[in-house]
């Protein structure tokens, strides 16, 4: 065990460093790394073969530039230990095995392609389930942030890649905040791709995740943050909205829609603005839910006062 914690230190090491500019200086550091990666690979034996994948790709991240026909050996040795699945796999194997690969792809996607879709492939199985594909599409946003910065269109590529391969949860406006500085129609065209999938199911994580990226002053983050357009700030909106009327006409559940307009009360005064005709209907599902015992009245209470006062300062000023 000491010395399973000693390699990973060693690890922690290696990827803090910075490779020296003098050419003296950058032999020396060379040595002490390729020393330090000896003692690591000596010691991989002491781990199991999923620790051991993960550590073969760590050290490919860190050796990539320097030795990148090393570094790929180093990830195919990796990908071929996840890729064998046991005769009488266990769920708990499986399992490990699959968050092995999630680990993996996140690191692998931003240096090679062609490797990274061998470990896409191993998500999208035929036995992956609605969960596998979703942690699969969150994987493969992280892969995305990662590289948002310096290529921007490879990481739309990748947000394109986790939306055809499952439901990316709470981690989409890491990509997107960023990506809508650098390129607004590819943010947007990531955006429209994610309503598609709200439609699809407007009850997901993901739908929460889009009203921070299209909201994210009603949602409370401060910062001159760019925002989607407004029509695509509509479109979301009536998903919304449909999500309010199909409570309200089901009848059955009264705390549903309470919940769900309780949900909604950061976006009251959008509602009203970008969706003028339809705001007596929000207003409706508002005043029926003020005597609900379950709604949280003093959060739509507090937005309501907080839109009545925006109101009547912009009547004032005019």
């Amino acid at each position: 065990m000491k010395r399973w914690i000693h390699g990973w230190l060693i690890t922690l090491l290696l990827a803090q460093a910075t490779i020296p500019a003098q050419n003296d200086a950058r032999e020396l550091w060379l040595v002490r790394a390729q020393n330090a990666t000896s003692d690591l690979l000596k010691d991989a034996g002491d781990l199991s073969s999923m620790q051991r994948a993960v550590l073969w790709v760590k050290l490919a991240q860190r050796w990539w530039r320097e030795d990148p026909r090393r570094a790929r050996t180093w990830i195919a040795n990796a990908i071929e230990v996840v890729e064998q699945v046991p005769n009488k796999e266990t769920l708990e194997q499986r399992e490990e095995r699959l968050e092995t690969v999630r680990v993996l792809l996140t690191i692998v996607t931003p240096l090679d392609q062609k490797l990274a879709k061998r470990l896409l492939t191993l998500l999208g199985s035929d036995k992956s389930t609605a969960d596998d594909r979703s942690a699969a599409a969150n994987t493969l946003i992280n892969a995305a942030v990662s590289v948002v910065e310096e290529d921007p269109k490879r990481a739309a590529e990748l947000g394109a890649m986790a939306m055809r391969t499952g439901t990316p949860n709470n981690n989409l406006r890491e990509l997107l905040f960023p990506l809508r500085a650098r390129d607004p129609k590819l943010a947007d065209s990531l955006f429209v791709q994610a309503l598609a999938l709200v439609k699809q199911d407007p009850r997901t994580r993901l739908a929460n995740s889009l009203m921070f990226v299209a909201f994210p002053a009603q949602r409370g983050i401060s910062g001159n943050i760019p925002v989607p357009p407004d029509p695509l700030r509509v479109e979301l909106l009536q998903i919304y909205l449909a999500l309010i009327t199909d409570s309200m006409a089901d009848g059955v559940n009264q705390n549903s829609t309470c919940g769900i307009v309780s949900w909604l009360a950061p976006l009251f005064t959008e509602f009203e603005r970008l969706l003028p005709q339809q705001w007596p209907v929000v207003r409706q599902a508002i005043n029926q839910c003020r005597s609900a015992s379950s709604l949280d009245q003093q959060q739509i209470d507090y937005v309501t006062r907080t839109r009545s006062s925006i109101t009547c300062l912009k009547s004032s000023a005019s």
